[in-house]
C-alpha cells in the first residue's frame, strides 16, 4: 500500500490499517502532524486519522479512537 499526497509523491510511514483501504480505493489525504495523516474527502463513518511511527502521543490516542 502506499498513500500519495496532493502532488503524487509517495508519504511513508502509514501502514494500512486492517481492512481498509482496498486495492481501488482513493481518498484525499492532508497531512494534519508529523506522522499523521487524515481522509478529507471522501468521508466515511470511521476515524479519519491515520499515524504512522513518528506520531506523538496526542496523535496516536486519536488514531486509535
Amino acid at each position: 500500500m502506499i498513500y500519495k499526497n496532493e502532488s503524487g509523491q509517495a508519504v511513508s510511514g502509514h501502514p494500512a490499517p486492517p481492512g481498509h483501504p482496498r486495492k481501488g480505493d482513493s481518498f484525499i489525504l492532508e497531512r494534519v502532524d508529523t506522522g499523521v495523516l487524515r481522509k478529507r474527502s471522501p468521508a466515511s463513518d470511521g476515524n479519519p486519522y491515520l499515524c504512522g511511527s513518528g506520531a506523538r502521543a496526542k496523535w496516536k490516542t486519536e488514531c486509535n479512537a
